[in-house]
């Protein structure tokens, strides 16, 4: 979404992902994309791809060494 959208366009998503989060799925992200302005097929390529896949995976083993349990995660 930072991609094309830059910050503000990430903020969107963000609020909108968390605003729904009882209905989170594939489909509804590619949904929620269109509707804050990405371009819906970069997006869908990007999320197939799982470009960014590695990045969160590290990002969650971390907060788990760290014993974060859930998000948002303090300390």
């Amino acid at each position: 979404m930072r991609e094309q959208l830059k910050d503000d366009g990430y903020y969107m998503m963000h609020d909108k992902i968390f605003a729904n989060q009882e209905t989170l799925s594939l489909e509804n992200l590619k949904k929620w994309a269109r509707e804050v302005g990405a371009d819906g097929t970069k997006f869908d390529s990007c999320l197939d791809s799982g470009k960014t896949a590695t990045i969160v995976q590290k990002g969650m083993q971390e907060g788990q060494q760290d014993g974060i349990q859930g998000t948002p995660g303090f300390f």
